[in-house]
């Protein structure tokens, strides 16, 4: 049987792991999450007929979304347009200080709690192409940090594209591990915005055609690089909040950490998932699976200095595999 080609389009974040609650915690307070929200007010407002003001009169959506102290914490947001400027190739210019002080400090925030509540980020269960899920990415200094990111880069309509992608664009959740440093779509990011996506797991379907020519999807798999959860010892000891380092962080082995791309559309971050040539196993299922390093090279791996082909050797592909509902 024909396999066709099969990309990473779903992943799951277990709910309450204690492993990735720090991550989930700190994206939920980045002041960038203003971004998302202001522009999901914008939609709804253009939905019920009302035009694009710039947030005039409404004083949530008006407000000044990073010049002010986030909820009197202490954390001045991004001096400059976040994601603005390259700064030395890194990237990214900088959420200013610690993302993760008080906790107590953006919760009173109607529009911390209105983005939070309305499904903004989502921090747990099956994600799916356009969620908005915490990813690591480089700060100014080129040093592993939480951002809040959506999944998809979003192509200018027209180019050809089928009657229901003409008004919004493509959507492309993957790229390709052996032509992304060619294709003019991933190329920049692959030289210098790099990302990491922490996930407990990823979901793939198999996909054949059968004997007779009929495409078909058979089994959804859940499938990780770690353990799955009731293969860690109950006594395992968690990472502490905050960690003491991010390779404290990485040791555990619960995580699975899914290698991406970042750009900036619209003034807010998005992000594809890397796809390569699956293990002798894997590819029993489909003939691609998401690129995941070990975490000797995961940090490397987003630092903007770091030439990404060189940790390619090191990349997973031996994976635990169990049926799925």
């Amino acid at each position: 049987m024909e396999r066709k080609s099969l990309m990473c389009t779903r992943f799951y974040i277990l709910p309450g792991s204690p492993d990735l609650e720090y991550i989930m915690a700190a994206a939920r307070k980045s002041p960038l999450l203003r971004r998302f929200v202001r522009r999901r007010q914008m939609e709804l407002l253009q939905k019920k007929g009302f035009p694009d003001t710039g947030g005039a009169g409404n004083a949530t959506v008006q407000m000044n979304l990073f010049s002010e102290t986030y909820g009197g914490a202490g954390i001045t947001a991004a001096q400059t347009d976040l994601f603005s400027e390259m700064n030395g190739g890194a990237g990214i210019t900088a959420v200013q200080t610690d993302l993760f002080s008080d906790p107590a400090a953006g919760a009173g925030s109607s529009l911390f709690n209105s983005g939070d509540s309305d499904g903004i980020l989502k921090t747990s269960g099956e994600i799916r192409p356009t969620d908005i899920v915490p990813v690591l990415a480089p700060d100014k200094g080129g040093n592993a940090a939480i951002y809040p990111m959506q999944w998809g880069f979003r192509l200018p309509a027209g180019n050809g594209q089928r009657a229901g992608q003409a008004q919004k664009g493509m959507l492309l959740v993957n790229a390709r591990v052996e032509t992304a440093a060619e294709k003019v779509t991933f190329r920049d990011a692959w030289a210098s915005r790099r990302c990491i996506v922490p996930a407990s797991w990823y979901f793939e379907w198999e996909h054949f055609t059968d004997e007779s020519g009929r495409k078909k999807t058979g089994q959804k798999y859940a499938i990780c690089a770690g353990s799955f959860p009731e293969e860690i010892s109950s006594n395992a000891v968690s990472v502490p909040s905050p960690w003491e380092s991010w390779k404290e962080l990485l040791k555990t082995s619960s995580i699975t950490w899914l290698c991406g791309l970042y750009r900036i559309e619209n003034k807010v971050p998005v992000f594809v998932i890397l796809t390569r040539e699956p293990g002798q196993e894997l590819s029993r299922i489909h003939d691609r699976m998401p690129l995941i390093l070990p975490p000797h090279a995961a940090l490397e791996w987003i630092r903007p200095q770091t030439k990404p082909e060189d940790l390619l050797q090191y990349s997973l592909t031996e994976m635990k595999i169990r049926a799925a509902r």
